[in-house]
């Protein structure tokens, strides 16, 4: 009885007609079932003749009778589902399918009618079991939203003379048969014994058929690349949910009465900070949430629920925020029944302490779900009563009347209460942006209460909360969905938001330390914590010193100081910065150099375990790195002096300078204070010998100016000489892979047969590193 598809001699593909200019997909979807099925289906057509206007006010009856019955089950997923908001999404699919032009279905058994008539039998059918009717309810909801979705899709995608319209119709009807088998299952069971249907699990159904549905909706997809239509599209974005039918609203207010009662609540003005973040958004950014699988599962559910969006500092968070409040000011201005939601935009400025305040936050949600605004501001009756009760309990002043700017504030447990007869009524949707800035030892009153909401109410009730990664607030969420930003995520919207902010474009002295602010950040070679980074910034300067605050306003807030080190607020931000023209690789090292060199040779080098500064070890590790990196820059002006006043004692001599001498003699120390695994432990080993040469350090980083310089002045240097660690400067060279330091050393009489190092020559260091092209010089001379 329960055959699939693709076991049945009749499949959608072998029946549908392929020049049929009115092709009936359901039609022809009914043709390819059992023919138990088909008559099951056939029949309850025929017994509910009538218009889609009869399925909507079945609907609409449901919907009422769940409201008032308070109606909840737990799904095979352990969700909490409150029917009533189960029930108001059928609804809004049926008006859904209304809005695509058929207003009135007959029920002629053809077309449509179909699964429209199948829905309407089984929300007629009535049931004892809450568990098994709000399976079936579930069921009936995934059902109504395809039909609706697909209708949609034939007018988009069908009758356009597209070169795959047969496959679309084909996986369109396939997608239809499973619907109208889930169906049609679904009544069969309906019909069985008591004791049969107590055998079946209530939840087998969903269980069963709903995967196998949106198993051919994907297949459907993929051919449609549905993703690329936003009508379409639109069927997914944030459930639109709607209050019900009982009186929100009991009493107008005049304006005085208005503003006592709104600063009572809470003094905030969470629009104003609304309207603040979202002036700068840039547009067409922060969409990206809104498509999210798991925030779609989360918008959609009839569970009540949390999600918490973690992520960096600088990833967006509050723009994220700012994008799901205007999605809810959307809905709220195009429909006037929505149901009521409120937000907050926490923040731990000390000028603005009731931001961070959990008894304030709480306040202020309510304060907005409690006074409406438009078309004039209206009260909630237990709200006006309970502002009447506190103002009667207040304190009364020495002249014997009420002091009114003294009245008592709302407590969290009736704030708590109050909301939860707001929740009686409607559902809810709360927006709490950055909790991470509350204090460690306040948040747990803020997500307690949250918690204690979506557990307790009546009705459907989401909680969005944002955050920087923190494991307090992870372990008090612990049953709450998360999304984790990632850099696939939103690199889109930091790519937008730096160019927008056209940060190179400002004037000639913020636009230099932008980018020697940016430089540093793209070409250092470790992580620098706030302290280096500045000392770097600041390095030669005689103006007033720099501060973070002055390097994040004009590099725009795309560089932030977090966890101990600055960074770039986000990879993308690097990367677009990265691809400008004033940070070729050459130039950005040829800055560090000079800037570390300055620091070589500024005061004299000390033992890094007796109280070096870090800047100081970063310099004392990395010059060289840097200088070598800047290949076509090794002779500008600056560099090349610097490099000669740290190495050489004067111009025309090879003798090393007394700043050189001592940063050699300390690398041992050096290498001794750096972890086992740094990359830059072998090369710095290669460096130190006896008569503190610059010749090894130049070979193993691949300098050739510098290995020319030494050899141009001392006519009789031995360039088979050996470092503390017995390699010669052609085995060194030839292991790293510098050519034409190879070709040098070798024309200047360097013997590649000497025998050294681990692998036992230059020839077959060059060979074991993989350096093809010095091994085919090597062999040639």
């Amino acid at each position: 009885m329960n055959a699939h598809l693709a076991s049945h001699p009749s499949s959608p593909s072998a029946i549908l007609p392929s020049n049929d200019p009115e092709k009936k997909h359901w039609k022809v979807a009914l043709a390819s079932l059992s023919s138990e099925l088909q008559s099951q289906i056939t029949l309850v057509a025929r017994d509910h003749i009538g218009t889609l206007e009869a399925v909507l006010q079945q609907a609409q009856l449901k919907r009422t009778e769940c409201l008032s019955k308070r109606w909840r089950f737990k799904n095979s997923k352990g969700e909490v589902i409150i029917l009533r908001d189960v029930m108001e999404k059928i609804v809004r699919w049926i008006d859904r399918f209304k809005a695509t032009g058929d207003i009135a279905v007959g029920f002629d058994q053809t077309g449509a009618s179909l699964p429209w008539a199948a829905v309407r039998f089984l929300l007629v059918c009535a049931s004892s079991d809450v568990t098994a009717f709000g399976a079936r309810l579930e069921t009936i909801e995934f059902v109504t939203h395809l039909i609706a979705k697909y209708r949609e899709f034939e007018r988009l995608y069908l009758g356009n003379t597209s070169t795959i319209e047969d496959q679309l119709e084909a996986a369109l009807v396939r997608l239809y048969a499973v619907i109208l088998e889930a169906l049609g299952n679904t009544i069969q069971a309906l019909g069985k014994s008591t004791v049969h249907r107590l055998i079946k699990s209530p939840l087998w159904l969903a269980d069963d058929h709903v995967p196998r549905m949106k198993e051919k909706e994907d297949e459907l997809l993929k051919l449609a690349m549905m993703s690329d239509s936003e009508v379409i599209r639109s069927l997914q974005t944030m459930s639109l949910r709607l209050i019900g039918n009982a009186k929100s609203y009991d009493e107008s207010l005049e304006h005085d009465q208005y503003r006592k009662i709104l600063t009572w609540l809470s003094p905030t003005n969470s629009s104003a900070h609304h309207v603040s973040v979202s002036a700068h958004r840039i547009a067409d950014t922060a969409n990206w949430l809104l498509d999210h699988p798991q925030f779609q599962s989360w918008s959609n559910s009839s569970a009540s629920g949390i999600l918490l969006i973690r992520g960096l500092a600088g990833s967006g968070k509050t723009m994220l925020s700012s994008r799901v409040v205007d999605e809810l000011l959307s809905q709220r201005r195009d429909h006037q029944s929505a149901a009521p939601f409120a937000f907050f935009y926490c923040s731990a400025n000390p000028q603005e302490p009731d931001r961070a305040h959990p008894d304030n936050i709480i306040r202020n949600l309510l304060r907005q779900l409690a006074i409406s605004l438009e078309p004039a501001p209206v009260v909630r009756q237990n709200i006006l009563s309970e502002y009447k009760e506190y103002k009667r309990r207040t304190i009364l002043a020495p002249n014997g009347h009420t002091h009114q700017d003294h009245i008592e504030r709302l407590e969290i447990e009736d704030c708590r209460r109050l909301i939860m007869d707001i929740t009686d009524s409607d559902p809810v949707t709360l927006v709490v942006d950055a909790i991470d800035e509350i204090s460690e030892d306040q948040r747990f009153r803020l997500l307690q209460f949250l918690n204690q909401v979506t557990e307790e109410s009546a009705n459907v009730v989401k909680i969005l909360l944002t955050s920087r990664d923190d494991h307090q607030i992870s372990s008090l969420l612990s049953r709450a969905q998360m999304i984790r930003i990632s850099t696939n995520d939103n690199s889109a919207d930091v790519r937008s938001f730096v160019a927008s902010q056209k940060v190179l474009d400002a004037g000639p002295a913020a636009r230099a330390l932008a980018i020697r602010g940016f430089t540093w950040l793209i070409f250092a070679r470790e992580n620098m914590n706030p302290t280096s980074y500045l000392t770097a910034l600041n390095q030669g300067s005689e103006d007033e010193p720099l501060t973070l605050d002055d390097i994040e306003n004009v590099c725009y807030n795309l560089i932030v100081h977090d966890a101990g080190q600055v960074r770039f607020v986000h990879q993308s931000a690097q990367d677009y910065i990265s691809q400008c023209d004033e940070f070729a690789k050459a130039t950005g090292n040829q800055e560090l150099a000079e800037t570390c060199l300055r620091s070589c040779l500024d005061g004299e080098f000390d033992s890094l375990t007796s109280g070096v500064d870090e800047f100081k070890r970063y310099c004392y590790v990395y010059w060289v790195e840097h200088y070598a990196l800047c290949k076509g820059s090794q002779n500008s002006g600056g560099l090349q002096s610097l490099l000669d006043e740290f190495v050489f004692e004067t111009r025309g001599s090879n003798e090393p300078a007394f700043s050189f001498i001592v940063w050699h003699d300390s690398i041992r120390r050096t290498v001794n204070s750096l972890p086992w695994s740094h990359p830059s432990i072998q090369d710095l080993n290669a460096i130190p010998n006896s008569v503190a040469s610059p010749f090894f350090m130049a070979c193993i980083f691949g300098i050739l100016p510098l290995v020319q310089r030494l050899f141009s002045i001392s006519t009789d240097f031995d360039c088979d000489c050996l470092n503390d660690s017995g390699h010669t400067g052609l085995y060194l060279a030839s292991h790293k892979g510098y050519l034409q330091v190879v070709k040098f050393l070798i024309h200047r009489g360097s013997n590649a047969r000497i025998n050294c190092g681990a692998q036992g020559n230059a020839l077959n260091a060059a060979c074991a590193a993989g350096h093809k092209h010095i091994v085919d010089f090597l062999l040639c001379h």
